[in-house]
């Protein structure tokens, strides 16, 4: 989709452009084609895009451009979340800005009122185990019937990420290339 909003104001034009885009490329010959100007560029979602966000970033960083991204810098499993590439996380681009400039807003534990700086899963309105699918498509209160997953904000005593350290063993497990089999025998 395409939006185009033009004004003038004390004699300069202001021009509004909004794109959806699928790929840091995109975003790339987007800017290539509007080398000149003054640019304020935003990119939500990031944690979605391709590690080619950081280069895309880069080159937009410019005295001409202002730059403001927003995006979650934790999954709901707590770790730094991960480009849809894997190649690199939210913390790389987050070090991609001075420390002066970024602005990292936190919410309030829906448990307690305290700061939260967790994303909590639910799964049926239970804490989503530690295996669920990293990145689920849709708004809040995504799926049907048994499946229904919602979010909420947490603080780090009521975040809760169940079956993670199982999880772990039985990745591990299975790297050494234990047959599963015998792993169920264990478990």
């Amino acid at each position: 989709s395409f939006l185009s909003i033009s004004s003038r104001v004390a004699g300069l034009e202001f021009t509004t452009h909004v794109n959806a885009v699928n790929s840091s490329r995109e975003i790339i010959d987007y800017f290539k084609d509007r080398p000149n100007g003054r640019h304020v560029i935003a990119i939500d979602e990031v944690q979605m895009f391709d590690s080619g966000i950081l280069g895309a970033i880069r080159m937009l960083s410019s005295p001409n451009n202002h730059v403001v991204i927003a995006g979650l810098d934790k999954s709901f499993r707590g770790e730094p979340f991960p480009l849809s590439d894997f190649i690199a996380t939210m913390e790389d681009v987050i070090d991609l800005f001075d420390p002066e400039c970024r602005v990292h807003l936190k919410a309030v534990c829906e448990v307690c009122g305290d700061e939260a700086e967790y994303v909590q899963r639910l799964l049926n309105n239970r804490p989503a185990p530690y295996y669920d699918p990293l990145i689920v498509i849709g708004d809040k209160n995504i799926g049907e019937g048994t499946d229904v997953r919602s979010y909420e904000p947490r603080c780090k005593t009521h975040f809760e990420i169940p079956y993670k350290d199982e999880f772990l063993v039985v990745k591990h497990l299975l790297e050494m290339g234990v047959p599963e089999e015998e792993i169920s025998r264990i478990i």
